[in-house]
């Protein structure tokens, strides 16, 4: 379209599946056992980035192999110094802005990655295992009268909850109940003693199913009857208390929820508002228990043997032995939707740390009104953004690991609070600048800080703040490519996978609108994925992946994995970011793609195999034997000879005035990324309208009438001036095809400025004229295929030239029929071409009811040896005799 488009490549360099993978390859080698303790933070991050740069490297070669237009010696990768020291100094700006703070606050936990986790680095298994476990808990004697004040000799009371996590019960803090719920108190047996069971009255039908013995109603109170009550904790001697928690629901278990701050979310709000012990943190940074759970548990991996041990541990609990023990009332198994780490694909748990985060509530009325001004494609994914924001309160940003981006904060060595200084930042940007990101790990607090401030607090004899050692999320580092890469300016799309509404596309917002105002683009595009056979994500984790290469270069066994070539599998890239800049108020998006993308609705997954590869390979095919049909035809053809456009036939006129309504709607489809219908029109109008229907009705002029005859001049004009206009609808999906065309096409060509708009005569095109002369044609199909229906059926094939035509034309279409065959029998005009028939003749009726009237005739003459037209002739027709006397 004639418009500058600037696109910088970029990857994203860290991350904990390059630190994964780099172990696996330090593992192949000998030189660890499997993990990384036997490395320094400085030796793992030199094996992660070389792994990354040798597979940027690699990823390179094949993007410029797809066709991937832009300047290679031009990329930013996030581990590169000046990107570092940009998304610091975001950072500290939305640090300064009040969105950034450091908290204890549950999060995600990944024991197999060994760090915290967002929401968005989550996938969840609906087909997990875990405990479900019922257990009553014993209520403070003491306090049992409170309940049952008419009873003499009360039998115990307990507390009764559920749990899909027993490891979390020695975390537990309280238990929460809704204080407008009804709680029943039902008398049973246990262990052979009588005891008395507070459930929930809305849940109290389960009961029967969880006791497996019969019980009795006692009596029904209020849930804050209960409020203010102690039981016991289920593993050690302390009491606990029973409070109230709106979140307490009706749907599943008891009605009386187990409460541990450390390892709920909603937990740890509700413990925090009521001031009970937030800080009961028995999990460490391995996912193992810590030495204060005890003996029994201590260094057991929570998820493992520790689920276990917690069970046996209550199971050891004896009602007869002791009145604080907590009974299990049933013990089973549950499958149900549970998180796992997305890179290894394993569980994860929720535990309280000490983490930093961005605050999404301050920003999300800003985000919603920002979203407004952004066009989002499919519009349906602007609710499903809105939602996924909505339920976020915070952004979990820091991460334990090593190979990332350190976050640039220094604790103060005696009160431990963080110190984010503008002058330890720019003192650290520098040396960023000259040695990379590795001076975090590299060097000490020391060389780390300015120098004056070293010196002055050292005269103060005070001791130097501690540098941090987590790291920033990597969603912070590709949501901080705006700013990094693009320095603030506003790009016009943004395109990526559906997922990233949670990931990339919510970060960049967050933090741009945080720091601007703004969103950092004018529009998003969404695509789908591909899935597989059994309709599961592509994914290198799932080991389910097509190798591209093995598609565009075939593999050993080349029966096997047959090559397909690039324009087949011209893969489909994930910006990581796409930055498209116009002379105006629009854009026109040619998103780099394959024909097996754009022939189907990217915005929905798409099923990929070899079957579909062997489809995609026809079409192209047969776009290809078209452009290779008006090449061909073009063969010898003088540009200097070209009919100007009036002197054309007027059915190549009409071809013509095509053209234009064509490439237009074709623009507006690409406009609106409407891929999958824009390549249905051009392959519907390049082989089927242009090639099959109006250029195979001119095969009989191209082939057998005299080279210089002014009709085949006519036909090659046309195909010479609509070519490159076709060529230019197509090259945005298959640019190495339409090179190729191109190639053969500026030999002939005289003029190889590029096309922008058909001339305007062309549309002046009054096309009444050929629309009567296709009804004709149209007739003539159904007529024909009706008389030679058997044979069909039967695979034969027909020739349409053993047929003659008798046409009966009525005033309205005379002048329009003399216009493509002038005299009353013709077997070569623009009519017999057209119909694609040995002979035609013209009976002007004028009395006949309708505009015409189309009888087929069968041909009984011999053929001509040359054209195959059945005629009244030896060996050669009249026109094929005088074209080789001609010649010879």
């Amino acid at each position: 379209m004639g418009h500058k488009v600037n696109y910088i490549p970029g990857w994203d360099c860290h991350g904990l599946p390059i630190e994964l993978k780099a172990l696996q390859k330090a593992q192949t080698k000998g030189e660890t056992t499997g993990n990384w303790e036997n490395f320094s933070s400085l030796d793992i991050r030199k094996k992660a980035e070389d792994l990354a740069l040798t597979n940027i490297k690699i990823q390179k070669k094949v993007f410029k192999q797809w066709g991937l237009l832009t300047n290679w010696n031009n990329y930013y990768l996030t581990m590169n110094p000046s990107y570092v020291i940009k998304e610091i100094e975001l950072f500290k700006k939305l640090y300064d802005k009040g969105y950034i703070f450091q908290a204890y606050m549950p999060v995600h936990f990944s024991p197999s990655s060994k760090t915290s986790l967002a929401e968005s680095e989550l996938e969840y298994n609906n087909d997990h295992e875990s405990p479900s476990l019922y257990l009553a808990l014993p209520l403070c004697h003491d306090e049992s009268h409170l309940l049952l004040k008419n009873w003499t000799n009360r039998p115990p009371i307990y507390l009764c909850i559920w749990t899909t996590t027993p490891w979390t019960l020695p975390g537990n803090t309280a238990i929460s109940i809704n204080e407008d719920k009804d709680y029943t108190l039902v008398l049973t047996k246990l262990k052979e003693k009588e005891a008395i069971l507070v459930w929930m009255s809305d849940r109290i039908k389960e009961l029967p199913f969880i006791l497996n013995s019969s019980y009795s109603i006692i009596t029904q109170v209020k849930g804050r009857t209960l409020k203010g009550l102690n039981y016991f904790h289920p593993i050690y001697s302390k009491l606990c208390p029973v409070i109230c928690s709106q979140n307490v629901s009706s749907n599943k278990g008891t009605g009386l929820v187990h409460t541990a701050p450390a390892h709920g979310k909603e937990d740890f709000i509700v413990a925090l508002e009521l001031g009970i012990p937030t800080d009961v943190q028995l999990v460490d940074d391995n996912g193992h228990y810590k030495e204060e759970a005890g003996e029994h548990l201590r260094g057991k991996s929570v998820l493992e043997e520790g689920n276990e041990e917690v069970i046996k541990l209550l199971g050891r609990n004896d009602l007869n032995q002791c009145k604080s023990s907590s009974i299990i009332l049933n013990l089973g198994t549950i499958v149900h939707s549970y998180p796992y780490d997305w890179r290894t694909k394993k569980p994860t748990i929720i535990r309280a740390s000490m983490q930093w985060f961005f605050d999404v509530r301050k920003v999300k009325k800003k985000v919603e009104k920002a979203l407004k001004k952004v066009s989002i494609h499919p519009e349906k994914s602007r609710l499903q953004f809105i939602s996924l924001l909505a339920k976020r309160p915070y952004w979990c940003l820091s991460r334990q690991r090593v190979w990332g981006v350190p976050i640039p904060v220094f604790y103060d060595s005696e009160s431990g609070e963080p110190l984010i200084e503008s002058q330890f930042i720019e003192h650290l940007s520098a040396l960023i600048e000259k040695e990379g990101a590795d001076v975090w790990w590299k060097y000490s607090e020391e060389e780390l800080l300015p120098a004056e401030y070293v010196k002055k607090l050292m005269s103060e004899g005070k001791s130097l703040p501690k540098k941090g050692t987590d790291i920033l999320d990597i969603w912070f580092d590709s949501g901080s490519s705006w700013y990094c890469v693009m320095d603030g300016k506003k790009s016009d799309v943004y395109l990526e996978g559906q997922d990233q509404i949670s990931g990339w596309f919510q970060s960049s917002m967050l933090t741009s609108v945080a720091c601007t105002g703004e969103a950092p683009f004018k529009s998003l595009v969404l695509h789908g994925f591909t899935i597989d056979e059994h309709h599961r994500k592509m994914s290198k984790s799932l080991k389910n992946v097509f190798d591209p290469v093995l598609i565009t270069e075939g593999g050993k066994d080349l029966k096997a994995s047959p090559a397909f070539g690039t324009d087949v599998l011209r893969f489909s890239i994930i910006f990581l970011f796409c930055i498209y800049q116009w002379y105006g108020s629009h854009l026109v998006i040619f998103a780099s793609s394959m024909w097996w993308t754009v022939r189907s609705d990217f915005t929905k997954d798409i099923h990929f195999g070899m079957d579909i590869m062997q489809v995609c390979e026809a079409e192209i095919l047969a776009l290809r034997n078209s452009f290779s049909f008006f090449i061909g035809n073009l063969h010898n053809f003088d540009s200097d000879a070209l009919l100007p456009y009036r002197s054309l036939r007027v059915y190549d006129q009409y071809v013509l005035s095509l053209i234009d309504p064509f490439l237009k709607n074709v623009w507006k489809l690409y406009e609106e990324f409407n891929y999958s219908e824009a390549a249905r029109e051009i392959y519907n109008f390049i082989v089927e309208q242009i090639g099959n229907t109006h250029l195979n009705t001119a095969k009989d002029i191209l082939y057998f009438e005299k080279e210089d005859d002014i009709r085949r001049k006519s036909v090659q004009s046309t195909i010479y001036y609509f070519l490159p206009y076709l060529i230019k609808s197509l090259e945005p999906i298959l640019p190495y095809l339409c090179e190729e065309v191109k190639s053969h096409y500026y030999k002939i060509s005289k003029n190889v400025e590029d096309v922008t708009n058909p001339p305007s005569e062309w549309n002046e095109f009054e096309s009444k004229i050929c629309e009567n002369i296709l009804n004709i044609k149209k007739d003539f199909d159904v007529k024909w295929k009706e008389m030679n229906e058997d044979s069909l059926k039967e695979g034969k094939a027909v020739d349409t030239k053993k047929s003659k035509v008798h046409i009966s034309v009525g005033k309205n279409l005379e002048s329009n029929l003399k216009v493509f065959q002038s005299s009353a029998k013709d077997s070569c005009s623009d009519l017999c071409s057209l119909l694609l028939v040995s002979e035609v003749t013209l009976d002007f009726d004028h009395k006949i009811p309708d505009d015409f009237q189309l009888n087929i005739l069968e041909a009984e003459e011999r053929f001509c040896e040359r054209c195959r037209k059945h005629l009244d002739c030896d060996e050669l027709c009249d026109r094929c005799e005088r074209v080789i006397s001609d010649v010879l």
